[in-house]
């Protein structure tokens, strides 16, 4: 296949229950030559198979496979291999709506694009919700450094920075040297930002295109690793050092809470006298947190001061979370009498 209009990257590691979904609903679209690349991370579940029986019954479909190297080394992989005028990322563990890549790549090409976003969906148990509907006032295209400061301007938050949020023109990417920091968790959120600072046109459109899936066992609902602890803090220092030299003040709110989660779940978990050391005692102080939220902006200074401020807050905010939890569930119960 020659010049693909879109390489789709689909990287992937052990996500057998749901890799099927993923491919069935990107091999459903309405554009005619386009390519979707599977990167498979090390998998040991089966998930391998699964992206050869479908590679067998699509020709469109390439398949890499590597040693277990992290989810930023395996995008950085399928971006080398990509032939598209544009890429686009995809989870294994989340899907795409059907027959939307047609019209993605037409209004990519129409106004000359680097970066389209568009509406991505949450999908739990609970149903089905938008994420950052604010943007869907947005759809004029503007240069990349504007989009995103009037965005931060206006609504307290940067766009949503993970990768499969967006599609990008290919060699926009490659012409800016643009990959992912290979070997670290979070990698989308420099590289997204970066982009956006560097695109000459990017534009919104409000069409529900990516469902992401929040899958239960994730990290979010099961524990934290070491890597999870400094990688978060490790990318907060990354994305201050890109606000200071690119003079914008790009907001770190989802780190700080971020790091305050992180810290409530060593301590849920039995695991503070573990992980306490891991955590930067001078983080606060040494690294500039650029905050909008306005409870934030209120403990700021004092955590900046002190970190056993910051602890006595995130212990502080468990009990406040447990004590809504169990009034919760008394009023429930209350209800059922």
């Amino acid at each position: 296949m020659s010049h693909p209009a879109i390489s789709v990257i689909i990287p992937f590691y052990n996500a057998a229950p749901y890799l099927g979904r993923c491919l069935e609903s990107v091999i459903n679209q309405d554009l005619a030559g386009y390519q979707i690349i599977c990167v498979n991370d090390g998998s040991s579940d089966g998930s391998l198979a699964i992206a050869e029986d479908y590679a067998a019954r699509h020709e469109n479909i390439r398949i890499i496979s590597q040693a277990n190297r992290g989810l930023s080394n395996a995008r950085n992989r399928g971006m080398e291999a990509a032939e598209g005028e544009f890429i686009m990322f995809a989870d294994g563990d989340d899907y795409i709506g059907k027959n939307l890549l047609g019209i993605l790549y037409r209004t990519c090409t129409e106004n000359r694009l680097d970066m389209l976003d568009f509406r991505v969906n949450i999908v739990t148990e609970g149903g089905i919700c938008s994420m950052y509907p604010e943007v869907s006032s947005t759809t004029d295209v503007k240069e990349g450094r504007r989009y995103f400061t009037e965005f931060i301007a206006r609504f307290g938050k940067q766009p949503f920075l993970s990768a499969w949020s967006h599609l990008y023109r290919r060699d926009f990417l490659s012409e800016n040297g643009l990959q992912f920091i290979d070997g670290r968790k979070y990698e989308d959120l420099v590289f997204t930002a970066t982009a956006y600072l560097m695109a000459r046109a990017v534009m919104y459109i409000d069409l529900p295109v990516y469902n992401y899936v929040k899958v239960e066992g994730s990290i979010t609902t099961s524990g934290i690793t070491p890597a999870h602890i400094s990688d978060m803090q490790f990318m907060a220092r990354e994305i201050s050092l890109l606000s200071r030299s690119a003079g914008i003040r790009i907001p770190m709110d989802t780190f700080f809470s971020g790091i305050r989660n992180q810290v409530i779940t060593a301590m849920q978990k039995g695991k503070w006298r573990e992980y306490r050391n891991l955590f930067d005692r001078k983080l606060f102080r040494t690294t500039e947190f650029n905050l909008y939220r306005p409870a934030f902006r209120m403990i700021s200074p004092f955590v900046r001061m002190s970190y056993s401020i910051f602890i006595l807050y995130c212990r502080l905010t468990m009990v406040m979370k447990q004590m809504r939890q169990k009034s919760g569930l008394r009023s429930y119960r209350n209800k059922q009498r």
